[in-house]
């Protein structure tokens, strides 16, 4: 018996609310012909560029004179009937646009009513209308590419019970459903879905509660063969939108949110956590013949963080065997406000040591021997037993947890700082070492993987950050292959939460050789980010390494007799002084009275700050011209936290200009910081911002010309030099743009290696087609917008730097879903639009 014979009892689903049909102004006929128009201006010069390459490389392309030909075709009546169609007053097969073959727009890229999104800006327009054009002129759209136009198109975010019926009549298909859950169950990236079915519930979950048999289908339910391959985690997302789970996939979430496999084990035990109760059949499962399923369950259990469970835990803790499971409990206890301190005591633990000891150790852990451990001290004092280490380490193998391991956490702090950061050192460096053993025949493959030995990292929570980012960069820059080694490095390392661990990552996640690190690295911030609730964009920020300078700004150097600072200066750059303010070339060599070893550690210390502090200048940089180009708004606390106060930031904004808005993004004031610690304005008046409005970057389009002039002036009477531009480009000019693309040097002869240069420089990278190049993209990953860049395509290959290119046009792209779409330019973020124009511009104009 299938699910989808589950009666509506269970969920109250109440009718969806139809949409009425309705008329397009007569004037959208004019705008039908001037879509074609102004397709057939830009074709026209493809065209004459295409004959040209014809010519010069004796070759025969014809894409660009065919789609010149399908528009030139259409007629006057033509347009009548479209536009007839659009209204629904017409039906498609009573079309004779091109002989009803329809497909040929969209293989060409051409459009009529969707061009430049001309329809959907239409205040009459609704779903209707839309289906209706995409059905005409997009229809892959509409059948088998169906999550395509749920990703880009607005107008289709609606109850999807009403998208089937509006469909259904247009179309005519019986298979509408069948796409729609497709394109959910299927198509859709389980982080897309997730992101699309926020705030939208009520249009997706009646959909499927009506239509029950597509979930039994991505459940494998029932013996039916999963045709489609629909995805079990995506259907496990739209369950969790149900108001009330139906009763009969109750079973089957309580196995595997209490299964050994992780697969699905976190979202089912979500699902399931709106039952009333759930923590008694939870509770049921301490008792199992299985030790994973004892250890989920009192995982899950501190969680769910009843005090009622408590009594359980404590009854499976009395006659529990096995250590893994019974760490498990004793950290559930702790997370549910029990105390454990008995269970902490240094005799208990040496106690349960000597009994975990004479169990067989992992063979991944074949390697380590007590004489290998450091030597550890409790917060008293007093040695820790070797026992107690080398038990530690072995339970954390077994338990395979890199991170959230509550009882670990309580260990390591008994131990005394120092302990805890030679305990984390270690475990670090012999995962590196372990991993990194090469064979001596003449294949130099590795020894090994110690991915087997994961959870010991878990014992890294407490190290010394500096120390552990120095043995992570080698490993990272040696042993790219190691992807899933490095991944499980960073899960663990991230914990640490410290500026030079954070940085390190996020390094990582745009700058590798291996994609999947890349994606990983992402990913653990992104997890670590939600962790501290802030966004990944706000942990970067609070995250920036200090080069070891304290809040004022200096890093100290305490000789004995003699002291010595080192302090940023208007450059950038790290200036030692000595106790007269004189300045030195460097540290100075110690005397006969003086620790030479402390001095050493010294030199090594401000050796690791000045190259710290130059990829910190460096990122930096580029994250605020960033962030000034997309119109990055800081809360004043924000601003103030993690800009102001910070030891190097704080340099650096120094020389760039500052905008006081209010909540409706008015500009207050603008100003500048100062060395004094002082905010100025532009008549060298010192203002104070309130801490009720934000703050921004300056930047022209913001600024009247006499201000622009007035602060470039005061830059100049102080000697400031900017961090970047922030006044020189300025937005072009729209009134004459055709088909959302700047195309003022189209057909300008520019040396490749310049332009190559140029764009790199600034950020770009190329766009490649196989083994072809035909444009420079920059993306701004926080708006999805991509600047595009385009040219005459040439080799990738190509290494002659006499060769030439001809440079077409910029216009802009932003990522809908899965889907990249041209966006209008008096929709593009102002300050992108002139500093991608300046981009343009400098491309044609370098000789």
């Amino acid at each position: 018996m299938s699910q989808s014979t589950l009666q509506a009892k269970d969920n109250d689903i109440t009718p969806y609310q139809s949409i009425p049909q309705r008329l397009l102004p007569d004037n959208f006929r004019q705008t039908l012909q001037q879509n074609i128009d102004n397709q057939l201006a830009i074709i026209k010069i493809k065209v004459e560029d295409e004959q040209a390459v014809n010519k010069t490389c004796n070759v025969s392309l014809s894409n660009q004179q065919q789609r010149y030909d399908i528009l030139k075709s259409i007629t006057s009546n033509d347009l009548d009937n479209v536009f007839a169609y659009l209204n629904g007053l017409v039906q498609k097969n009573n079309l004779d646009l091109d002989n009803n073959e329809l497909d040929i727009f969209d293989k060409y890229e051409l459009s009529l009513a969707l061009y430049q999104d001309s329809l959907q800006q239409l205040p009459e327009c609704n779903l209707w209308h839309v289906l209706r054009a995409y059905y005409l002129e997009k229809p892959k759209y509409v059948n088998k590419d169906l999550s395509s136009l749920l990703e880009q198109e607005l107008y289709c975010r609606v109850d999807l019970r009403l998208l089937a019926d509006v469909l259904q009549s247009i179309t005519g298909s019986t298979t509408i459903k069948d796409n729609i859950a497709g394109a959910f169950l299927f198509y859709f990236s389980l982080p897309f879905l997730e992101k699309y079915i926020l705030n939208q519930e009520h249009l997706i979950w009646p959909f499927f509660a009506e239509n029950l048999h597509y979930i039994d289908q991505a459940l494998g339910l029932f013996g039916e063969t999963n045709l489609e391959c629909y995805k079990t985690a995506n259907a496990l997302a739209i369950l969790s939108l149900f108001p009330q789970l139906p009763k009969p996939y109750i079973p089957l979430l309580q196995e595997w949110a209490l299964g050994a496999g992780r697969r699905f084990r976190l979202q089912s035990q979500l699902i399931l956590n709106k039952i009333p109760n759930i923590h008694l059949e939870v509770e049921k499962a301490l008792l199992s013949t299985k030790q994973d399923i004892r250890i989920v369950a009192s995982d899950w259990l501190a969680k769910l963080g009843g005090d009622s469970s408590i009594k359980s835990l404590k009854r499976a803790l009395s006659i529990e065997k096995k250590e893994a499971v019974i760490a498990s409990i004793l950290s559930a206890l702790s997370q549910l406000g029990e105390d454990i301190s008995y269970y902490l005591s240094p005799d208990y633990l040496l106690n349960e040591a000597k009994k975990g000891l004479k169990t067989k150790k992992p063979v991944s852990l074949d390697w380590l021997e007590p004489y290998m451990l450091p030597e550890l001290m409790w917060q008293n004092g007093q040695k820790v037993a070797v026992e107690i280490i080398y038990w530690w380490i072995i339970l954390a193998v077994k338990l395979k947890q890199t991170t959230d391991n509550g009882l670990f956490d309580f260990y390591l702090k008994l131990l005394d700082v120092k302990s805890q950061q030679k305990l984390g050192y270690f475990v670090v460096q012999m995962f590196i070492i372990q991993d990194t053993e090469l064979t001596s025949d003449k294949y130099t493959r590795y020894v090994r993987s110690a991915l087997n030995t994961k959870g010991m990292l878990a014992l890294c929570k407490y190290s010394e950050p500096y120390q552990i980012a120095d043995i992570v960069r080698p490993y990272l820059k040696f042993h790219s292959s190691k992807r899933s080694e490095i991944s499980a490095v960073f899960e663990a390392i991230v914990t640490i939460n410290h500026a030079v661990i954070t940085q390190l990552i996020y390094s990582t996640s745009l700058r590798y050789s291996s994609n999947i690190v890349r994606k990983n690295a992402k990913k653990i911030l992104e997890e670590f980010a939600q962790a501290q609730a802030c966004s990944l964009e706000q942990l970067i920020e609070r995250m920036v390494p200090t080069a070891n300078l304290n809040e004022r700004g200096v890093l100290d150097f305490d000789y004995g007799d003699r002291k010595f600072t080192a302090q940023l200066d208007h450059c950038l750059q790290l200036v030692i002084k000595n106790e007269a303010g004189k300045i030195l070339k460097s540290l100075p060599e110690a005397t006969n009275s003086e620790n030479v070893e402390q001095i050493k550690a010294y030199k090594i210390l401000l050796t690791s700050s000045k190259k710290e502090l130059k990829q910190v200048i460096n990122n930096q940089t580029k994250r605020l011209y960033d962030m000034m180009s997309i119109g990055q708004v800081w809360s004043y606390q924000d601003w103030f936290a993690n800009l102001y106060q910070h030891p190097i930031m704080n340099r650096m904004i120094e020389s760039l200009i500052w905008l006081e808005v209010d909540n409706n993004n008015i500009v207050i004031n603008s100003f500048r910081p100062t060395e004094d610690g002082c905010l100025i304005n532009i008549n060298d008046d010192e203002v104070t911002l309130n801490p009720e409005h934000y703050i921004k970057l300056a930047h022209s389009v913001y600024l009247s010309d006499d201000q622009v002039e007035g602060w470039l002036n005061h830059l100049k009477d102080y000697k400031v030099t900017p961090l970047f531009t922030q006044f020189a480009n300025h937005l072009p000019d729209l009134s004459q743009v055709i088909d959302n693309k700047l195309n003022d040097y189209y057909g300008k002869v520019i040396k490749l290696n310049i332009l190559k240069n140029i764009l790199y420089s600034k950020g770009y990278h190329s766009i490649t087609d196989w083994d072809c190049i035909d444009g420079f993209a920059k993306l701004y990953s926080s708006l999805g917008i991509r600047a595009r860049i385009m040219v005459s395509q040439f080799y990738r290959t190509t290494t002659n730097s006499d060769e030439t290119v001809k440079l077409y046009d910029l216009y802009f792209t932003q990522q809908i879903g899965t889907i990249e779409k041209t966006i209008p330019l008096d929709r593009v973020p102002q300050i992108i639009l002139a500093e991608s124009y300046a981009d343009y511009c400098l491309v044609a104009k370098t000789k």
